[in-house]
């Protein structure tokens, strides 16, 4: 989200005179929002909109192929691929839509459809400023990395993937395939929720997995590992079960769904040497018996 995009933090790029307007126009409301008691999300998110849309249009004009700033956005865009393609592509469709996108119409629900694919080919632009605030987002990240270990941060960032993705959010959307309709994930009932837990996210699908040979579990963890020195995955349970809840029914009436423990366990050790990053497991809940020692082996 923009909202983490440093705005003032840009100076490297390309200039105009709007961009400048918007930016000075910016800061005493920036100013007054930092006063507030808790973040007003939306107005930060406007004021950045605006000036970010100025900042892309003044270095899209402005590039050209011998520029190194140029040439490192293109190659972002390259190597995020198919995955960033469809990412930009539900964040431009959001902003024309009123509702979640599984009531969107025309095909526009099912993201490998020719009116996604159309949509896509005829809005490149909305497409290019997707491309560019998650090349700011991702250089800034970097830099935060760089500027951690030189000032002695030895271990690195430690970053947090999430147990599911937002059920209305680009994920589900782009990947709708991977995860099982008519059920969430959550957790049985135990001493810490007598009732259970329903933490209405969708399900990921073990037979996908396998399917795809595991590439979407690894793009995942690769993803996730990024600039980062540590990865701490949330529910670390998630790599050999999870607790599934139907769609209208009581939490106490789900059931654990096994996933392939010992492939996903694979692909995760390979990516951690890969990237030389460590793995952290959160084991908060039920844990299966002999669960943690595989995860220590």
């Amino acid at each position: 989200e923009v909202t983490a995009i440093d705005t003032a933090a840009l100076g490297d790029l390309p200039e105009s005179s709007l961009s400048e307007s918007l930016f000075r126009a910016s800061l005493p409301k920036f100013d007054e929002l930092r006063r507030l008691d808790a973040v007003d999300y939306r107005t930060v998110a406007g004021l950045k909109h605006a000036y970010l849309h100025a900042k892309f249009e003044a270095f899209r004009t402005a590039g050209h192929a011998d520029d190194p700033l140029w040439q490192d956005f293109l190659a972002f865009i390259d190597r995020g691929g198919a995955a960033l393609e469809r990412f930009a592509t539900f964040r431009a469709l959001e902003t024309r839509q009123s509702s979640p996108w599984r009531s969107w119409g025309g095909g526009l629900s099912d993201s490998g459809s020719t009116a996604v694919a159309t949509f896509a080919a005829q809005e490149p632009l909305m497409l290019g400023y997707e491309y560019f605030c998650q090349w700011l987002a991702d250089r800034q990240l970097a830099a935060a990395a760089r500027r951690a270990a030189a000032a002695g941060l030895t271990l690195g960032l430690y970053r947090d993937l999430a147990v599911g993705c937002a059920p209305d959010g680009a994920e589900a959307w782009a990947c709708s395939g991977a995860f099982a309709a008519g059920a969430s994930i959550g957790a049985p009932p135990d001493p810490f929720s007598a009732a259970g837990q329903n933490w209405n996210l969708p399900p990921p699908n073990p037979l996908s997995m396998a399917a795809n040979g595991f590439a979407a579990f690894h793009t995942l963890i690769a993803a996730n590992m990024r600039h980062a020195g540590i990865l701490r995955i949330d529910h670390v349970m998630a790599l050999t079960r999870l607790f599934w809840v139907p769609d209208g029914a009581r939490t106490s009436e789900g059931a654990y769904v096994a996933y392939p423990r010992d492939a996903l366990l694979a692909e995760l050790a390979l990516e951690s040497r890969r990237r030389g990053c460590t793995v952290i497991g959160e084991d908060l809940g039920t844990v299966p018996e002999g669960f943690r020692e595989e995860l220590a082996d």
